[in-house]
């Protein structure tokens, strides 16, 4: 189309001649082969094309006429926007935008929003002509606006007071002018424009999570179609979307669908996730361009408090196409923060990009914690004391109010994610306190404010991400292993048993899964009703096939769904020696039964809390109080108090070789539960005598006490150190305000109906204030900050409430750092030449434990390697079960997970799996004899002058 403008004086118009042009096109299209790499397949797709003018002819030429070239890649899209003004400088709303295409000839159209601004979305790249107008004022074109894929191009435009046919054209291209004409004023204004700038400031991109979206239900309407939308992560990669469907009569169907997150030139910034104060670290961030042309870049670092620079803020530099540019900048980290930003700004004339990551200093020391917990009403105080001469600004407290028992388990649902979770028990547990919160919801525990959305959506996610990883560790026969090979465990396949079962009331789970996995239990059983249990020698042991046969038993009775535990003649009985009904009945017994048959008698011969409690359990799952009366007598007389509370000692590993401190804590809480269990039934009696009043009353105190014992032994995650002993504290909880209706007693939670606040004061000194929940609630912990108001020495922590106020719970928790100091228990070797090591042997009360970790060179140039030779041991003979060694890492480390797998197979399965995480490296373990010592490699990524990570060693299940 040509124009060409004449002015006849007087006339008062402007005449435009449209002449139709021929082009000649040239156009070159990229295609992908798609994810199979054939060529001609249904996922091949366009990854884009380029096209150019070659010539062009208007009617009337004899022959086509050479143009300049003008290349467009059309790969991807981008957006206009802008502000329509007047000549007042007040936005227009309400004007009319139409972009239209110089080549193809599409036009997109929109209006002006009430702010006067516009924007067009998915614009194909190329050269486009804007058109504005609105009634009353002239219209205006600006032509050669360049948008760009992955780009936004601003284009503003001001709008004269309208006069006959009169029309503004601005051209947006290089030595371009500005041209007014006008019949009235007949005069012709020309501007130069300058050369073309980056139009915008870049999109921070900042939004990098691993999985990008989980919708854990999807429901589809009447037509059978369905729509998700999801804010796009700012990752740039390829992402795999799997969607699982079925129908109401349980037909499934699977698909999966790659698609690609691009930009043509973007900065890959990838700075190291945990840092020590004093770090310095020579950063590389590299820059990818995938334009058509080359382009010089502006590179800035943000300042931030937590860092300081050691080299230049900013940085220039020339990237080609299709290549790449690798500045480095240097910074020093100076104080300690939590997830603190770092951004990286790079602006160039065709494009540009901003990305912020997140980093964690921790100051130069040791960590240490403490915590304090109470039950109180109208008041209640809490003692800590920090030490002098920690680490200057590192101390930080919190305060954690629980309304009431259910509390603690939603604090659990994220609290246990912190935890180690690479075994096959660690994997269900890590899940378990999703699925309770989720059934006691359902059951009706959600109060008046019901579960919030989030926390609902993030338990079923947590749920269903828990079911899906348990499924790796089952094995072919039925049954589930801890490590995904070898032979099924008993207890961790009544384990898993148990959560499918509790899971397939929140989540679908597959029935012939938890059916398949129930009739592996019943094979295993042996005649005389039990399931066998072994010493870590591999040799039967008669106590711990009681303890493992006792579990087992429960779970069977917990998982019955609603079908006949036990046989009608032998409910509320313990059956006979010879394998019969007590009536003389020659059918066989269901396996429960034969269970408790055998479980009778070595509750007689052992005075073992956990073996007790857990007969107790299954007899009341099985709906049978009766059985339990026995076994509820001992528990009362094998309790031991200490202080205010009340505790039950663990005289045998557990099923999952719990022992010490947390194996007792697990015993309490199942002894609470039987306990608490079997007093709801006295409660439910129409006529108490005295004597079951009494007995009531004894029961009533004997739980409370227990209870305060469970609530003084939380850890600063919000667990009991132990994933397995945290989820039976957990159901224990769940199950007494079921019994008891304890969230209206004395450790239970507030009574208030309205909700209430209670005053927090530090020190003497009035810190805030806390407005709690009505009665019921289910919430989760309320946290307060203690930060501004401790120091080292003495602190005082109180809790006040206005009038009378029933029984919540609170835990301060202190943490701070100690200056490094050496061991005192220290057989260090000579560490090799150059290198570096760390030997220590740490006591903790129940095990003696050595860990020993050195690297054979303490300088390397960037990407040489390193070896790391760790050797772990129990000292003596006291102790039992997996041990956790994490040895720490210098920042920026690149592990070689080749080298790890080689250690574990020549290890023979001493050490069970691994985990790398941004800091240090995660090796579950069983030493041997001697020790466990094995050998890793790991590469430097960047230059740095760092501290690694500290290392250190523990029993998982104590």
């Amino acid at each position: 189309m040509e124009k060409s403008g004449e002015f006849e004086k007087g006339a008062g118009a402007q005449r435009t001649q449209i002449k139709p042009v021929t082009q000649t096109v040239s156009r070159i299209e990229l295609r992908s082969a798609g994810g199979d790499g054939k060529a001609g397949t249904s996922d091949d797709f366009s990854v884009g094309y380029f096209t150019s003018i070659a010539d062009e002819r208007a009617a009337g030429d004899e022959s086509p006429r050479a143009v300049s070239p003008v290349t467009t890649f059309s790969g991807g899209t981008g957006a206009l926007t802008g502000m329509v003004k007047d000549p007042n400088d007040a936005v227009i709303a309400g004007a009319a935008v139409t972009a239209t295409h110089n080549y193809t000839g599409l036009a997109f159209e929109t209006q002006t929003n009430d702010e006067g601004v516009y924007l067009m979305r998915n614009l194909p790249s190329g050269h486009y002509t804007l058109s504005f107008s609105s009634p009353g004022f002239n219209p205006m074109t600006i032509t050669d606006v360049r948008v760009q894929s992955s780009n936004l191009t601003t284009a503003n435009a001001a709008l004269n007071v309208g006069h006959t046919m009169e029309t503004v054209t601005v051209t947006a291209a290089e030595s371009t002018a500005v041209e007014s004409t006008s019949s009235q004023v007949s005069e012709v204004a020309k501007k130069a424009v300058a050369p073309r700038p980056q139009l915008s400031t870049p999109r921070l991109r900042e939004f990098f999570p691993e999985t990008l979206v989980w919708q854990p239900e999807l429901t589809t309407d009447a037509d059978g179609r369905a729509q998700l939308k999801f804010k796009l992560a700012d990752n740039i990669t390829t992402w795999k979307m799997s969607v699982i469907a079925s129908t109401e009569d349980g037909q499934l169907g699977t698909f999966e669908k790659e698609f690609q997150a691009f930009q043509p030139f973007f900065v890959e910034h990838d700075p190291p996730r945990i840092l020590t104060e004093g770090d310095e670290i020579s950063l590389p961030v590299v820059l990818r361009n995938y334009l058509e042309r080359a382009q010089g870049v502006d590179l800035e670092i943000t300042s931030e408090p937590w860092f300081t620079l050691t080299g230049p803020a900013r940085q220039r530099a020339e990237v080609a196409s299709g290549d790449a540019a690798r500045p480095t900048f240097d910074f020093r980290a100076v104080a300690s923060i939590s997830d603190g930003k770092q951004r990286i700004t790079a602006k160039g004339p065709d494009a540009s990009d901003a990305i912020e990551k997140p980093v964690t200093v921790h100051p130069d020391g040791e960590e240490k914690t403490q915590t304090s917990a109470t039950v109180f009403g109208e008041a209640g105080a809490l003692d800590l004391n920090v030490p002098a001469g920690i680490v200057a600004g590192s101390l930080r407290g919190e305060l954690k109010i629980y309304p009431n028992l259910a509390a603690h388990v939603m604090e659990s649902v994220e609290g246990i994610m912190q935890r180690p979770y690479g075994c096959g028990e660690q994997t269900i547990s890590s899940a378990y306190p999703s699925v309770l919160v989720l059934n006691y919801a359902e059951a009706g525990g959600r109060g008046k404010g019901g579960i919030e959305p989030r926390v609902a959506a993030l338990a079923r996610r947590y749920t269903r991400e828990g079911y899906e990883r348990l499924l790796g560790y089952r094995a072919r026969e039925g049954g589930f292993t801890y490590w995904g090979r070898g032979e099924p465990d008993l207890a961790l396949t009544a384990y898993a048993l148990r959560f499918l079962t509790d899971a397939s009331g929140v989540i679908e789970v597959d029935e012939d899964v938890v059916k398949e996995t129930r009739e592996w239990l019943v094979r295993q059983q042996r005649v005389d009703g039990s399931w066998s249990g072994y010493n870590w020698d591999g040799a039967g042991d008669k106590r711990r096939t009681a303890l493992t046969t006792a579990y087992i038993a429960r779970v069977l009775a917990r998982t019955s769904k609603g079908a006949p535990a036990m046989e009608p003649a032998t409910a509320g009985k313990v059956p006979n020696g010879n394998g019969k009904s007590p009536n003389g009945n020659s059918k066989a017994l269901p396996p429960l039964a034969c269970a408790l048959r055998y479980l009778a008698e070595r509750i007689e011969e052992v005075d073992e809390p956990h073996l007790i409690a857990s007969y107790a359990l299954a007899w009341l799952d099985a709906g049978e109080r009766a059985g339990a009366a026995r076994a509820v007598e001992k528990l009362r007389a094998l309790a031991h108090d200490e202080g205010a509370a009340t505790y039950w000692s663990l005289e045998t590993n557990t099923p999952f070789y719990g022992w010490g401190l947390a194996g007792r804590i697990e015993t309490t809480a199942l002894a609470v539960q039987a306990l608490a269990r079997f007093d709801a039934g006295d409660k439910g009696k129409a006529s108490p005598q005295p004597a079951d009043r009494k007995q009531t009353r004894d029961t009533d105190a004997l739980v409370n006490r227990g209870l305060l014992f469970l609530l003084h032994k939380k850890d600063r995650y919000g667990v009991w150190y132990s994933t397995q002993t945290t989820v039976n504290v957990l159901d224990t909880l769940l199950s007494v305000v079921a019994a008891g209706g304890r969230d209206k007693d004395a450790v239970g939670g507030s009574q208030n109906t309205q909700g209430e606040s209670a005053e927090i004061v530090v020190n003497g000194r009035r810190a805030g204030e806390v407005a709690l929940p009505p009665a019921g609630e289910l919430s989760a912990p309320l946290i307060f900050d203690l930060t501004p108001f401790v120091a080292p020495g003495d602190n005082r922590v109180e809790i006040r409430r206005a009038g009378h106020a029933a029984q919540a719970q609170a835990q301060a928790v202190m943490a701070y750092y100690v200056p490094w100091t050496k061991p005192s228990e220290t057989a260090a070797s000579e560490p090799a030449a150059g290198g570096s090591d760390s030997d220590s042997t740490k006591r903790n009360g129940a095990s003696d434990l050595r860990l020993s970790v050195s690297f054979d060179r303490a300088s390397a140039a960037v990407g040489q390697e390193i070896n790391c030779r760790v050797v772990a041991e129990r000292v003596g003979q006291r102790g039992y079960g997996m041990l956790l060694a994490e040895v720490g890492l210098p920042p920026g480390a690149e592990v070689d997970r080749a080298s790890l797998e080689r250690t574990m197979k020549e290890s023979g399965w001493s050490i069970s799996s691994y985990d790398v995480l941004p800091d240090r490296l995660v090796v579950y373990l069983w030493p041997q004899g001697g020790g466990t010592k094995f050998d890793f490699k790991f590469r430097p990524r960047y230059g740095l002058n760092a501290l690694n990570a500290p290392s250190q060693l523990y029993d998982y299940y104590n």
